[in-house]
């Protein structure tokens, strides 16, 4: 049996209110970019699983010219695990 802990990771840390000069910045909205990460490996190591990543995208941009992944990728529209994932 595997259990899998959620752990909530910002790649894009970024502060939710921008100021300038004392000023609230206006015109800004916050980054919707989300990433699901699921790491699965046993107690002592020996069965170890390629990283589960969930994003937003189907083909980003950065996957243009990539046939073959060293990860398991895959996309839905808010980057969460859901049943059909499983």
């Amino acid at each position: 049996m595997r259990a899998s802990g959620g752990h909530g990771w910002g790649a894009r840390c970024f502060p939710i209110a921008l100021s300038l000069w004392g000023r609230p910045c206006s015109g800004r909205k916050v980054s919707k970019e989300r990433v699901t990460v699921l790491f699965c490996v046993n107690m002592d190591g020996s069965d170890k699983r390629r990283f589960f990543i969930i994003r937003k995208y189907k083909r980003p941009r950065c996957f243009k010219k990539r046939e073959c992944l060293p990860v398991v990728y895959t996309a839905n529209g808010k980057a969460w695990m859901t049943q059909e994932f499983i």
